[in-house]
């Protein structure tokens, strides 16, 4: 099934939600695991793995075949990047249990978080890898018709494919079934500022901070909000609260480098910087910035280091590749000049 056939379908199930909404009010909402287990689905929800960790181990050391448990250890090795167990226990689950909407949401996930990885087939392969997690939501929300989780995610994988409508729409049904869904009222965040709406934007980040009080990803998003309207102090305060509560935020360290550029500070800058690179060496962007530091403190050496582990990591950055030609030929390195030249004009390797 292609990705329009299956947005389809989605959106008729998202439909038919969305006309049984009064229903859905006047019932508790129904949880996708069961109550025992709703305080560890909110703790991966809220990025606290370690002690949901903790708490499904000691589950399913007493009860190995608890397929509850099971289900969120899944989800939270996805949302950990623990991607090659996820998959191998999936492999064997969804074989023996294709009914089970838990591990179809598992698995979407793991699609999903493929495409943050560094590995380049995966790269090559995005489009793909939405297509099936959209695929995998679907049967999920195919076998539980009130799994908000899965609506939510599948507006993800649609906003990436560039869908805003369908994706923004999905997100809303999320929250039909589920009006304190904090990651929900994020993504519609997200969408109002890919729209320029910085006040919208703003609405929605706060509303899911409300539900979700240590929600990292929302202080972030919060930040960028601020960064926008050029109040960078504001922004440095958001980002401190979400880099607090979540220090392994690649993206949090690098925008908090960028403003304190913006702010004057270099040193505290390039802390930042590294501090993104290692958290996540292959996030890209750290490298460009620190370069962009090096090279404005004629420190050429240490900005072409940096420049080349990004053209590394993103082989299409012709304007690092240009830079260091420059700088090689600036600081008399002319083999070195000539090589980055030629692979702007094709004849390099």
């Amino acid at each position: 099934m292609n990705c329009k056939k299956l947005l389809v379908t989605s959106m008729i199930l998202a439909s038919a939600v969305l006309c049984a909404s009064q229903s859905f009010a006047a019932e508790p909402i129904k949880a996708q695991v069961s109550k025992n287990y709703v305080d560890i689905s909110r703790m991966i929800e809220y990025n606290n793995y370690e002690d949901a960790d903790k708490l499904l181990k000691e589950i399913l050391t007493a009860n190995p075949n608890d397929l509850d448990a099971k289900a969120l250890k899944l989800m939270s090795e996805a949302k950990q990047w623990k991607l090659a167990p996820a998959q191998a226990e999936l492999d064997k689950l969804l074989k023996k249990y294709p009914n089970n909407p838990q591990f179809h949401y598992a698995q979407g996930l793991v699609y999903l978080m493929r495409e943050t990885s560094s590995d380049v087939e995966y790269i090559k392969n995005i489009t793909n890898l939405s297509n099936a997690a959209i695929q995998e939501f679907v049967t999920a929300v195919g076998l539980d018709s009130t799994y908000y989780q899965a609506y939510n995610a599948m507006g993800v994988a649609t906003l990436k494919l560039g869908n805003k409508k369908d994706a923004q729409d999905l997100f809303n049904v999320a929250l039909k079934i589920n009006p304190e869904f904090a990651p929900a009222y994020d993504n519609l965040g997200n969408i109002a500022m890919i729209d320029g709406d910085l006040d919208q934007a703003e609405k929605y980040y706060l509303e899911s901070i409300k539900y979700n009080s240590h929600n990292p990803t929302s202080m972030y998003h919060m930040g960028q909000v601020e960064a926008r309207r050029g109040d960078y102090t504001k922004a440095l305060t958001w980002l401190n609260h979400s880099l607090h509560i979540n220090p392994q935020s690649s993206p949090g360290w690098n925008l908090q480098g960028e403003l304190y550029l913006k702010q004057g500070n270099q040193a505290a800058a390039i802390n930042s910087f590294k501090k993104a690179k290692y958290v996540k060496p292959e996030n890209f962007r750290p490298y460009v910035n620190l370069a962009g530091v090096y090279e404005n403190r004629s420190d050429h050496e240490f900005a072409m280091e940096e420049l080349k582990t990004a053209i590394i990591l993103n082989p299409n950055y012709k304007e690092g590749i240009f830079r260091v030609a420059n700088m090689s030929l600036e600081t008399k390195k002319y083999q070195q000049a000539l090589e980055y030249y030629s692979r702007l004009l094709g004849d390099g390797t």
